[in-house]
C-alpha cells in the first residue's frame, strides 16, 4: 500500500499516530495547569470575601495599634454613621481569625473585641505569653498596611488592596 501522502519519507498516517502521544501528553499537560489555576481561582475567591470583611472598608475609617494589657490591639474608628457596619466588619474579623482562617498573623492568638467610641478595639492575646513582643510588633506592622489600603490581616497575609 502506498502513502497518499508523505512529509520527509514518513507516511501522514504514520506521522499522526506518533503525534498522538504527544497530544494526550500536551492535555493531561493542559489538565493539570487547569486544576492548578482552578484551586488558586478558589484561593482568590476566598481571599476577595477575607478582603470583603475588613473594617478598613467602611467609608472614612482609621486603624490604629495599641498595646493592651497581656495582648495587643488594633482600634477602628470612623464617622458615627459608619459604626455599626464597622462594627459588624470587626466581629466577623475576630470570629474569622478565631476559626483559625489565614489572617497573616504567625503568632497564635486569641481574638476578641470591645466597643469603643466611635468603633471597635479587636483585642488579640498570645496563646503563649512568650510571643506577646512577637504578636505586638506583628500588629503595628498589620495596621501600618492598612493604614495604606490594604487588609493584611484578612488576607491571609497577601497584599489585598482595598478601597472604602
Amino acid at each position: 500500500m502506498v502513502p497518499l501522502l508523505s512529509l520527509r519519507g514518513l507516511p501522514v498516517a504514520r506521522m499522526v499516530l506518533m503525534a498522538q502521544p504527544m497530544k494526550i501528553f500536551g492535555l493531561l499537560v493542559f489538565a493539570m495547569l487547569m486544576s492548578c489555576a482552578s484551586t488558586t481561582a478558589a484561593e482568590r475567591v476566598e481571599r476577595r470575601e477575607l478582603a470583603d470583611t475588613c473594617p478598613m472598608k467602611v467609608r472614612g475609617a482609621k486603624v490604629v495599634a495599641v498595646d493592651v494589657e497581656g495582648g495587643a490591639a488594633i482600634d477602628f474608628t470612623c464617622d458615627a454613621a459608619g459604626v455599626p457596619e464597622l462594627r459588624e466588619r470587626t466581629l466577623r474579623m475576630a470570629g474569622l481569625h478565631n476559626d483559625h482562617k489565614p489572617d497573616g498573623l504567625h503568632v497564635g492568638a486569641t481574638a476578641s473585641i470591645q466597643d469603643i467610641e466611635g468603633g471597635e478595639r479587636l483585642i488579640l492575646r498570645p496563646a503563649d505569653l512568650g510571643s506577646l513582643a512577637e504578636l505586638r510588633e506583628e500588629v503595628r506592622k498589620g495596621a501600618l498596611r492598612m493604614e495604606k489600603g490594604e487588609c493584611p490581616m484578612m488576607s491571609g497575609g497577601h497584599n489585598v488592596t482595598v478601597a472604602n
